[in-house]
């Protein structure tokens, strides 16, 4: 479990939590089980640079791959984890409480190197 602290100040928060983000390295992969950005965050390039950082991290680590799920009617998600370089995998039907799909997504680390905090396909 890999721990990032964002450098970012909300003075009027009052505490209230606005980003959680947690990845997992298992064996030599990384599982990013949450990312959530709300609030006064949102819109702002922090999901994108967590996500950027905790991939320069695994590739720095060795590890081979990276792997996520988001709920499929989730567009915003699905365009940052596309912009990222990440694709579409695969889809876990009727996957939450309420019945809606998650979509699974992966990421290739080795190989041909790709820039994560670039525009995809510059490299």
């Amino acid at each position: 479990l890999r721990l990032w602290r964002p450098h970012v100040r909300n003075p009027g928060s009052r505490g209230a939590v606005h980003l959680v983000f947690v990845v997992r390295r298992v064996a030599d992969e990384l599982h990013v089980q949450a990312l959530g950005v709300r609030g006064p965050l949102r819109r702002h390039g922090v999901g994108g640079a967590l996500m950027t950082e905790s991939l320069a991290w695994a590739r720095a680590e060795g590890l081979k791959v990276a792997h996520l799920e988001y709920r499929s009617s989730n567009n915003a998600s699905r365009a940052l984890y596309e912009s990222l370089g990440f694709v579409v995998v695969g889809r876990r039907p009727r996957y939450y409480r309420d019945g809606e799909d998650a979509s699974l997504m992966s990421f290739v680390l080795t190989g041909p190197r790709r820039s994560v905090d670039s525009t995809p396909g510059a490299d």
